[in-house]
């Protein structure tokens, strides 16, 4: 099972912190990409920020999918730890079988799942200021491993004078 995992694009400052325009920007290119690897999405998961399920809607939006046509796990927690990920991998395998999906499954997370992905997998570690990095992992019962690594965007939002406070 091919499982995409995208930490959020770039988001406003502004409650609840939908994304900026570059964020949706960096979401339709992760999706651009992810389409010339061959990951067809048919489940997506995202936590409880709308940050989380507008960078999915993005990449989303660069196959021509509609967000509410594509299978939705429940809002949630991602993983951050290998018993964590193994659960996660495992409901992830029942909830395609259960729903006679044939695809892939794409997870908007936020930093501290990316920081896990690295840890664990090896991943190349994204710049300190890019986000919507996006992993493709295959996942095939106890065994995940990074196959590509697209890196995001650099935040945007600083002016000359976020870099002199």
């Amino acid at each position: 099972m091919k499982i995409v995992v995208v930490r959020h694009a770039e988001k406003s400052e502004a409650a609840p912190n939908p994304l900026t325009e570059a964020g949706w920007a960096c979401a339709f290119e992760a999706g651009a990409w992810l389409r010339t690897l061959g990951v067809r999405p048919v489940l997506v998961g995202y936590t409880e920020r709308l940050r989380t399920r507008q960078t999915v809607e993005g990449i989303l939006s660069a196959y021509g999918l509609d967000f509410a046509a594509v299978a939705q796990l429940p809002v949630g927690p991602m993983p951050v730890s290998i018993d964590g990920w193994a659960s996660v991998v495992g409901r992830l395998g029942a909830e395609l079988h259960r729903r006679g999906l044939d695809g892939d499954v794409i997870l908007g997370v936020h930093h501290s799942t990316q920081d896990f992905i690295v840890r664990a997998f090896g991943a190349r570690r994204p710049l300190k200021d890019a986000r919507g990095a996006t992993f493709l992992m295959e996942a095939d019962g106890a065994h995940t491993r990074v196959v590509a690594a697209w890196p995001g965007y650099l935040r945007r939002t600083k002016t000359l004078a976020d870099w002199h406070t």
